[in-house]
């Protein structure tokens, strides 16, 4: 399967490099109206039937290394706990009290062996069940069973933690299944995360995303740093039925110097974005998780022996 895809790869940039005129079965693409970039209104039909209907990337494995570890995902006007429990499992809940609402935990990232509320101190487990309420006694219809964190689906894939606030949605298997091929051969869950990067942006999700599908602007902009190492005509945009992903060969060039990052000919690049809000005039961040580089890095034996992967 890894070979057919990659020979299917090489085939399509091979074509494209070859390709001087426009091809003919490609179909008419009409303008796009400027307002599904600044209307609120399409904004919310995007964050209501996109980001909170999908699998949404949450982080790595390698952030949560023990029991207690937790991490928030901040992001749709969410703030969601992500942490694994004393069983090795990583759960995720609303990170809200089901007293009063108050948030429980408040720091980004951290350890918490339970999590205690700071305005009235219920505590949960990590599990997200209740089980300590200060005078008790007082509460006399209180059901600690029935007033445990609300959880949010929460799968991992390959390393990959996701999160799902749709119920009905279909399990993270069948979504990721149609990027597996893609993937054969990187060691994703034996990657650890080094640095986490946020920019914020003040435009639409898409207008940021779009940015890094295309490469029409990097001759222009990135002439020096980025230009002499990408051979532009062989980009090609696998559509798969979750993702879309960005492939071009490097230019066969001199071995780049310690402080650049280019890879060797035939080397994929993966990136991903994620928002962390949706519409103007509201400031968009998006992550930018690179694979490889100094954003992450194989971690134990798996860095020194595996020599068939690389990602920029």
């Amino acid at each position: 399967m890894l070979t057919d895809t990659l020979d299917h790869l090489n085939q399509t940039m091979e074509a494209q490099l070859l390709r001087d005129e426009h091809p003919d079965d490609f179909p008419y693409l009409p303008p796009v109206p400027s307002s599904r970039y600044t209307d609120a209104g399409f904004a919310k039909l995007e964050h209501d039937g996109l980001w909170m209907k999908t699998w949404l990337l949450a982080g790595h494995v390698s952030e949560l290394p023990g029991p207690g570890a937790y991490f928030l995902f901040q992001q749709l006007g969410q703030s969601i706990i992500i942490s694994r429990g004393k069983d090795g499992t990583i759960r995720a809940f609303h990170n809200s009290c089901r007293h009063r609402g108050s948030a429980l935990l408040l720091e980004p990232r951290g350890k918490a062996m339970r999590f205690v509320c700071p305005y009235h101190a219920w505590g949960y487990s990590l599990e997200g069940d209740l089980k300590s309420v200060p005078d008790q006694h007082d509460f006399a219809c209180l059901d600690k069973a029935e007033n445990g964190l609300k959880p949010v689906r929460c799968e991992v894939e390959r390393g990959m933690i996701y999160i799902n606030f749709d119920e009905n949605a279909g399990p993270l298997s069948a979504f990721m299944a149609s990027q597996a091929p893609q993937k054969i051969g990187y060691p994703l869950e034996n990657m650890a995360v080094k640095v986490n990067m946020l920019v914020e942006m003040d435009c639409n999700w898409k207008l940021a995303y779009h940015n890094f599908l295309e490469i029409y602007h990097v001759a222009t902009v990135h002439p020096k740093s980025l230009a002499p190492f990408l051979d532009s005509k062989a980009l090609s945009l696998p559509c798969l039925k979750t993702a879309i992903c960005a492939l071009q060969p490097a230019r066969k060039r001199a071995a780049p110097s310690s402080r650049q990052t280019f890879t060797s000919p035939r080397t994929w690049r993966i990136s991903s974005i994620r928002s962390r809000s949706h519409f103007r005039p509201s400031p968009i961040s998006f992550t930018r998780l690179t694979l490889g580089g100094s954003i992450c890095r194989p971690s134990g034996r798996q860095a020194q022996t595996n020599r068939s992967w690389k990602f920029a």
